[in-house]
């Protein structure tokens, strides 16, 4: 059996001058020597085309990159790709990651990433708005700049910060862009899988409970369990969990409510039930996370 398609795999393939992790790459320049057949990938990639063409193939489905349509892609480990067409002098912003890079985080920010990359499982292609198309390439040429000026002793931590706030940013703007049409051709399971996380998004903090989102999408709990463990190999009330956890952050990095009001504004019965809450999703109590978050 042919092993997946590695990082590394793009480096020696493209002729690559890349000194740094053999789990994390990026670039702008895109390279016109590729792979003529299929494969399979083991790593994460995020990007889209400044200038130029391509043309490639996701899990069948045949996608074009370019600045006039202005699309986004996503790839995930283990989807089947193969590229057919890039124009020469192609330009773009991408990135590529593997599981490892994540792993190397300290485990309360590779839980939250393991979140943002699982919420758009169901996307591989989003078409954005030019406003939004600019503010990501002019996001990810700063990154970019970045990561090229930092020292190497300095590096790889850099990077996975740059990283998960380059994936926090991307997950915020692409919320917009989820809605899939129940007569799409992705399906009607990932249609109801959308109106769950869509249901989710706006009722986490009344309704913790599978039963209310199974009840309000006319399905049974088991149904939408199964539904949520094939889509996002995630539990529905883990995924809730995970929408409060998000939200609780956000409180704590925001520093305008204390620990108590946060717990009284996320609905929990008191503040110790939302401590023990916490520590167990991040393995800090919210105390220790401002404290590891701004000291």
């Amino acid at each position: 059996m042919q092993k997946p398609y590695s990082i590394k795999n793009i480096i020696n393939h493209g002729k690559i001058k890349w000194i740094y992790s053999s789990d994390f790459l990026f670039f702008s320049r895109v390279s016109t020597i590729f792979e003529l057949s299929s494969f399979t990938a083991n790593y994460y990639s995020y990007g889209m085309v400044t200038d130029g063409n391509i043309i490639l193939e996701l899990d069948g489905e045949v996608l074009k990159l370019n600045n006039q349509n202005q699309a986004f892609l996503i790839h995930r480990p283990f989807q089947d790709i193969r590229v057919l067409k890039i124009d020469p002098g192609t330009k773009g912003v991408f990135i590529f990651f593997n599981k490892s890079f994540i792993n190397k985080l300290d485990s309360s920010i590779s839980y939250l990433m393991d979140f943002i990359l699982l919420e758009k499982l169901n996307r591989n292609y989003f078409l954005l708005s030019k406003e939004d198309y600019n503010y990501l390439a002019e996001l990810f040429k700063n990154i970019f700049d970045l990561l090229y000026i930092l020292p190497l002793y300095r590096w790889e931590e850099s990077a996975h910060k740059l990283l998960l706030f380059l994936l926090k940013e991307i997950d915020l703007l692409l919320n917009k862009y989820a809605d899939v049409d129940s007569d799409s051709h992705i399906g009607k399971g990932v249609s109801t899988l959308t109106k769950f996380i869509e249901l989710v998004n706006d009722n986490y903090i009344e309704h913790k409970s599978i039963d209310f989102y199974a009840k309000s999408l006319n399905i049974s709990s088991n149904y939408l369990y199964k539904l949520v463990k094939e889509q996002l190999n995630d539990t529905p009330l883990s995924y809730i969990q995970k929408s409060i956890l998000k939200h609780a952050i956000f409180l704590l990095e925001e520093g305008k409510m204390n620990i108590s009001e946060i717990a009284y504004y996320l609905l929990f019965d008191n503040v110790s039930t939302f401590s023990k809450f916490f520590k167990k999703k991040m393995h800090l109590s919210p105390t220790q996370y401002q404290r590891k978050k701004f000291y």
